[in-house]
C-alpha cells in the first residue's frame, strides 16, 4: 500500500512538471513574438529614416546642380569688354552628325553645331533638332525616348514637344525624382532648330556667332571678378 501511494505521488509530481514546461514554452513563444515585433518596428523606423535622408540628399544634389547651371543674370555695366560691339546673329546650316550616326526610330543622339549641344531625335523616320540640355538641371535630352511627337527626359520624366520644344501639357517632371525636384522650379522648354540631311551629314541651322558672343561675356565675367575688365589691376 505504501508503495502504491508513493507511485501516485510520483505521478502527480510528474504531471505538475509537464504543466510547468508547457507554461514555459508558451512564455518563450510570447517572448519570441514580442521580440520579432520589436525588431520589425525598429527595422521599419531605420529604413524610414534612411529613405528620408536619401530623399534629402537627392534633393540637395539636384538643387546644387541646378544652381551650378543656372544662367547668370547679373548685369555688368561700364566695362570695356562687355561694352564692345557684339557680332550680329547669323543663321547658317552647319554639320552636326554624320549620316551613319542617325539614331533609330524612337531614339535620339547628341551632336555639336556651331558650338551648341544639339539633340537629334528620330520620330517615325523624321528628324528633329533640339537643345540637348533638359531644364531644370541640364542633363542630356538625347538619352530620352522619342514617341508621339515628344521626347521624354529620362531622369525627371518631362516630355518636350519635338516641334515647339515646349513642355507637353501636364508632363513637367513626372518621374518619382522629378516630382521632388520639379516643384522647386518653373517649367521651361528647350530650343528647337531646323535640320536637314545633306549627303553624308545632318546639318542644323544655328546662330554661328552665338559661341563667340557667349565667350565674350564669359571672359568679361572672369575679368570683372578680378577687377581687370577695364585693363587695370587692383
Amino acid at each position: 500500500m505504501g508503495n502504491t501511494q508513493n507511485n501516485s505521488d510520483d505521478i502527480d509530481i510528474s504531471g505538475g512538471g509537464n504543466k510547468t514546461v508547457s507554461q514555459q514554452f508558451l512564455c518563450a513563444c510570447r517572448y519570441i513574438i514580442i521580440l520579432s515585433s520589436t525588431i520589425r518596428q525598429s527595422l521599419t523606423l531605420i529604413f524610414s529614416q534612411f529613405y528620408r535622408k536619401m530623399k534629402l540628399i537627392v534633393l540637395a544634389s539636384a538643387v546644387v546642380g541646378a544652381a551650378a547651371f543656372a544662367p547668370n543674370s547679373v548685369s555688368r555695366q561700364g566695362t570695356s569688354l562687355n561694352m564692345a560691339a557684339k557680332l550680329k546673329p547669323k543663321l547658317q546650316y552647319v554639320p552636326c552628325i554624320s549620316a551613319d550616326d542617325i539614331p533609330e526610330v524612337g531614339r535620339a543622339t547628341s551632336g555639336v553645331a556651331g558650338g551648341l549641344a544639339i539633340c537629334i531625335a528620330n520620330d517615325g523616320g523624321k528628324l528633329w533638332a533640339l537643345g540637348d540640355k533638359c531644364p531644370p538641371i541640364n542633363q542630356p535630352l538625347s538619352f530620352g525616348k522619342v514617341e508621339d511627337g515628344c521626347i521624354c527626359d529620362p531622369v525627371l520624366g518631362t516630355k518636350f514637344n519635338l516641334k515647339t520644344g515646349q513642355v507637353a501639357d501636364g508632363d513637367w517632371c513626372c518621374s518619382p525624382i522629378g516630382k521632388i525636384v520639379g516643384g522647386l522650379f518653373e517649367s521651361g522648354g528647350v530650343p528647337t532648330y531646323s535640320c536637314k540631311a545633306n549627303k553624308n551629314v545632318v546639318e542644323v541651322q544655328v546662330d554661328v556667332n552665338y559661341k563667340a558672343n557667349y565667350e565674350s561675356d564669359y571672359w568679361a565675367g572672369l575679368l570683372d571678378a578680378q577687377g581687370k575688365s577695364n585693363g587695370k589691376y587692383y
